[in-house]
Formats: structure tokens, sequence, C-alpha cells
């Protein structure tokens, strides 16, 4: 009777959890977020779409956001090995420029790399995760 209650506690506390966040799905993928955060499916960028954070407080200038970008490399020639070469020069130039991770990760038989970097953008001091 206690293993069944705790499972039932804790499928109600998962169905809670999901219920506070909202989907954004097309033919291509689907993402999961908070459902007090803002999703922007027409942006003034490359962005295929951007949900942001909302401010913390009244001193908060930044919102924190996340956003996809695609980039056709068609007919480029060009590996993951050396798409991140490319991005860590490209991070080399941004004013105190500085990769704190990057590491290539597998999921589902999916290949993918992991670059975090920090660096002066726009004058503000920025940490950036981005996913290839």
């Amino acid at each position: 009777m206690k293993k069944l209650i705790t499972l039932i506690v804790m499928l109600l506390l998962t169905f809670n959890i999901q219920s506070q966040n909202k989907i954004y799905e097309t033919d291509d993928f689907l993402i999961e977020y908070p459902a007090n955060w803002t999703l922007l499916t027409e942006t003034n960028t490359q962005a295929l779409f951007a949900i942001k954070a909302p401010l913390t407080s009244d001193d908060d200038t930044f919102t924190e956001n996340v956003n996809m970008i695609t980039q056709s490399l068609k007919g480029m020639n060009i590996g993951l090995d050396e798409y991140i070469r490319l991005n860590k020069e490209s991070i080399a130039t941004i004013p105190n420029g500085e990769i704190s991770l990057s590491k290539r990760e597998k999921r589902t038989n999916q290949e993918y790399h992991i670059l975090v970097f920090k660096g002066n953008m726009s004058n503000l001091d920025l940490k950036v995760r981005q996913l290839y």
C-alpha cells in the first residue's frame, strides 16, 4: 500500500510539472518550455522562433531567451568538427570571449556538440549555450 501511495504521489507531481509547461511543435521539431515564458514565432532575426523568460525585477534589463537558428551547409562539404572549429574562431573575436565548455554527446544515436561561452556582446556580459 505504501508503494502505491508513493507511485500515485509521483504521478500527480509529474502531471502537475508537465501542466506548467507549453509545447511548440512544427513538422521538424518540438520544444517544451515554461508556461510563464513568451513564444515569438516571428522574429526580426534569423531565428525560427524565440522563447523569452519574464523579467525578474524592475532592474532586470535583459530577457533570457532560447532560440533556434538553422544554417544550410549544403554543398560546403563541412562536417561537425570543422563547423565547431569555425565557431570557436568566431567566439575568439568577441570581446572577453571565453569558452567554458566544449564537448560531444550522443543521445538516441544522434551525435551533437555543446559549446558554452561568455563574452561581451552589445555592451552586455552574456553567457551563451549552443547545441550543434
